[in-house]
């Protein structure tokens, strides 16, 4: 089971932070996200740090944005291979 908590900030109800726990695992994900850049109408965040533990260790990654496109539509061509099989979708 995943437990997920987000914190807002009010004024502009901009996500700085989440966390994300596996109760099972005992494992933890936070993702703090600062120094905001205003992109048309939206406010994204240009750094941050990512922490990951368990009980016994933690690593930590910092992070930094450099380029923000919102308005630009990407081409992802996909083409099905003739030789391809479909198989029967899995029993449960």
């Amino acid at each position: 089971m995943i437990v997920s908590r987000y914190w807002l900030e009010p004024r502009h109800f901009r996500l700085v932070k989440s966390v994300f726990n596996d109760l099972i695992h005992q494992r933890t994900v936070e993702i703090n996200y600062s120094d905001f850049k205003e992109e048309g109408e939206q406010n994204y965040p240009t750094t941050g740090v990512l922490k990951v533990s368990d009980n016994s260790q933690q690593q930590e990654i910092e992070f930094r944005i450099i380029r923000i496109a919102t308005d630009k539509e990407y081409d992802f061509p996909f083409e099905i291979p003739e030789d391809y099989e479909q198989k029967a979708p899995a029993q449960r």
